[in-house]
């Protein structure tokens, strides 16, 4: 699928031979880094080149801003100064009393002397100094019109006029249509030129100067045309108005100046005439020139009498691109130099390799070789090693669990045991606490037969007591030979803790035996005693020996009975401290089965890793000859 999802370009790559394919790959890898870096540091340059081009762009409105404002104070200081001239208050005053003599066609009289009858082309009228009929208003044109005509030209204003009070043009320099016209009349009435002579005739400071914007103005062809104009009073601010001085004001005027601060595709000029609503001040807008051509403008807004003027900066898209394209351009050829030295280099190169990777490779073959075939075998003898120890874990498990079952076993017996001994010792409390009344009474009866010697009367009294001793004595003996009994079985039980206790239990029996045949004897004297008292001397004496060896027999009894009960104790004793091993025993072999189930579970553990390691060796083994199937492949 992968194959089949391939494009052209790479199905022809990998069918080349390493060889071939590793220095196209090589070189490949330097073209890319080369074309991103190249990418990369082109856009920096780029962007820093157009923050800078913008960033001189600005500079360049704001210095024309400053020289725009500077141009407007020339232009408000050779008003002033023209103002202020005496020459120029002398002719407002001369040349309105000469307009007037020329009768009442004064403008039709002038324009034909100085329009129709002019011999120099129309643009070139201001050529004609004297018209030549002899006339005071000839005479002072004659005298002014060289000083206002090079005036003009030389500070780049398009026209000059001077209009008295009534609104009359008494003169211009450049001599179109508005010569000698009243500012009243329907062709003028409604131009810039009339809004400033009627604001500045109501200034009393010839410091000051109005202002009217550009316009289309019919005199000049309907070319747009500015105004600016001051008063002219005798004495200066304050004095007799004489007229009002105004000059006309080509863009050029402010253009031609900031023209000066530009350079190859970056340009500085004045706009006029735009609302400011809207406008997008201190902030580069994009747009298109009057060619059509896309560029930047940047606008900072000045300020002439109320009226806002822009001064504009301008740059070019092709001039603010250019120096990003060419340094692209650069880095691309740059580039493309770098992939076709680096070809033959990387070519050399893996040349210059094969020797060496050979070798290496060879080298490699043997010692991974050696290497696997080590750790396969390393891993065989885990896997066996885990096997073993782990079947070993299982079987200790198994025999662990026996032990605790036989331990609970064992347990269980010596709590029954322990019972039993406490039984005996029970016993054997009775029969010390039966032997003790018996010995009392055998003491009774001896001093009952020493009285049957001396009152022989007393005798049937005595026997009847002691047949009452001989009942108790009989009850003793059996039940002393069931203790001894029970003590036989219980030794017989304990084994071979149990075999001294077994002879003295065995010596109880014998006693008790002997007890009861004693009671007999003194059973059959005391019936002899009964038969016949002919014979109670010497049935007494057989009766005080009878009681003698009873009480030795009971003392014996005591004695033995004391033995039995230090055996008791010992045996209980024992049965305790038997007990407790037995306990602790089933706690070891728990901790004991509980570490060889955590042995099992690490040795099938380590059995599975030996088995994945076995696995990793075998693929470790096919990819190193694949690896270095393809190093041959070189």
């Amino acid at each position: 699928m992968r194959n089949r999802m391939e494009s052209p370009p790479m199905k022809a790559l990998s069918s080349l031979p390493p060889s071939r394919r590793l220095p196209l790959l090589m070189a490949l890898l330097v073209a890319v880094s080369l074309l991103v870096s190249s990418v990369l540091g082109a856009l920096v340059a780029h962007w820093e080149s157009v923050d800078s081009q913008l960033a001189e762009v600005r500079n360049l409105a704001d210095n024309g801003r400053k020289t725009f404002a500077r141009t407007l104070k020339d232009v408000h200081a050779d008003l002033r100064t023209l103002a202020g001239s005496t020459t120029v208050r002398a002719a407002l005053i001369g040349l309105s009393r000469a307009f007037e003599d020329q009768g009442p066609q004064a403008r039709e009289r002038l324009q034909q002397l100085y329009l129709q009858d002019n011999p120099n082309p129309k643009g070139q009228k201001q050529r004609l100094n004297d018209a030549g009929d002899g006339s005071d208003y000839s005479r002072l044109h004659a005298y002014l019109q060289p000083w206002l005509t090079n005036f003009t030209e030389d500070r780049g204003y398009y026209d000059l006029f001077l209009i008295d009070p009534a609104g009359k043009i008494l003169y211009t320099v450049f001599k179109e249509s508005d010569f000698a016209s009243r500012l009243d009349s329907p062709a003028l009435a409604d131009s810039g030129l009339a809004a400033v002579y009627k604001r500045a005739q109501q200034l009393t400071d010839t410091g000051h100067y109005v202002f009217a914007d550009f316009a289309p103005y019919a005199p000049s062809n309907g070319d747009p045309a500015a105004f600016i104009g001051v008063p002219v009073r005798s004495g200066g601010s304050g004095g007799r108005l004489l007229g009002v001085l105004v000059l006309q004001l080509p863009i050029e005027k402010f253009n031609d100046t900031l023209a000066t601060l530009g350079s190859e595709g970056k340009r500085v000029f004045a706009e006029y005439g735009r609302s400011a609503a809207g406008v997008i001040v201190d902030d580069f807008v994009h747009e298109t020139d009057a060619e059509g051509r896309g560029v930047r403008r940047i606008r900072l807004p000045v300020e002439i009498d109320g009226v806002r003027w822009y001064v504009v900066g301008e740059v070019h898209d092709a001039t603010l691109y250019r120096p990003g394209l060419i340094l692209g351009a650069t880095l691309l050829a740059m580039a493309m130099l770098a992939v076709a030295v680096a070809v033959p280099l990387a070519r050399r190169l893996v040349r210059s390799l094969w020797t060496p990777v050979e070798a290496l490779a060879s080298r490699f073959d043997a010692e991974v070789g050696r290497s696997v075939e080590e750790i396969g075998g390393i891993a065989s003898q885990v896997e066996i090693i885990s096997g073993r120890l782990a079947h070993e874990a299982t079987d200790s498990g198994n025999h662990i669990r026996r032990l605790l079952e036989r331990i609970d076993t064992v347990s269980a017996s010596v709590g029954t045991a322990a019972a039993a001994v406490e039984q005996i010792s029970v016993s054997i409390g009775n029969i010390n606490s039966a032997t003790g009344t018996s010995e009392l009474r055998m003491s009774h009866a001896r001093e009952r037969v020493q009285a049957a010697e001396a009152a022989i009367g007393e005798l049937l009294g005595a026997t009847a007591e002691i047949d009452k001793v001989l009942r108790v004595i009989e009850g003793v003996a059996a039940q002393t030979r069931l203790l001894s009994l029970n003590a036989v079985i219980e030794s017989a039980r304990a084994g071979e803790y149990g075999k001294g206790f077994a002879v003295v239990a065995n010596e109880v029996k014998a006693l008790s035996h002997q007890t009861s045949g004693a009671t007999k004897e003194v059973g059959g004297e005391v019936e002899a005693i009964r038969a016949g008292s002919a014979h109670s001397a010497e049935g007494l004496q057989g009766v005080a020996s009878a009681v003698d060896q009873v009480g030795e027999a009971v003392r014996d009894i005591t004695g033995m009975i004391g033995e039995q009960r230090m055996a008791v104790t010992e045996i209980a004793g024992m049965v305790g401290a038997v007990s407790g091993e037995a306990q602790a025993v089933a706690r070891e072999a728990r901790d004991v089965g509980a570490s060889a189930e955590r042995t099992g579970e690490e040795a099938r553990s380590m059995r599975e890793l030996a088995g994945r390691l076995l696995g990793d060796v075998e693929r470790t083994r096919s990819r190193t000859q694949a690896f270095l199937a393809g190093l041959r492949a070189l």
